[in-house]
């Protein structure tokens, strides 16, 4: 069986799993120009930085290398075009550029 998927539902579909990753976390709001959502292990999953113009966009970089992973996305740009969608249509952030860390040894209690 031969399935086609279109570009826009290929989209969707990136979209919803990004979704999907990121459902459940907690914010903790670190103040002004610093937001961290922790996922139920108390560690940081998305951190946003701001001031008053721009926002820079951080996730976690297991979540980072499974959109890769599953999609097979070689390009950096395509990633970059799938999480950066995805900040300004669930969170209302515009960001040029979606950056990974790791977040060994930092725990948030709640």
């Amino acid at each position: 069986m031969k399935y086609i998927i279109t570009e826009s539902k290929l989209d969707e579909i990136i979209d919803d799993y990004i979704t999907m990753q990121f459902s459940g976390l907690k914010l903790v709001n670190e103040g002004k120009h610093r937001a961290v959502w922790i996922g139920p292990d108390r560690k940081p999953v998305i951190i946003i930085i701001s001031d008053d113009k721009s926002f820079e966009a951080y996730i976690l970089e297991d979540v980072y290398r499974a959109v890769v992973n599953i999609f097979s996305i070689k390009e950096f740009k395509e990633i970059q075009k799938h999480l950066i969608k995805w900040f300004n249509k669930h969170m209302g952030i515009e960001v040029e550029e979606v950056m990974s860390f790791d977040n060994e040894g930092h725990d948030y209690a709640y």
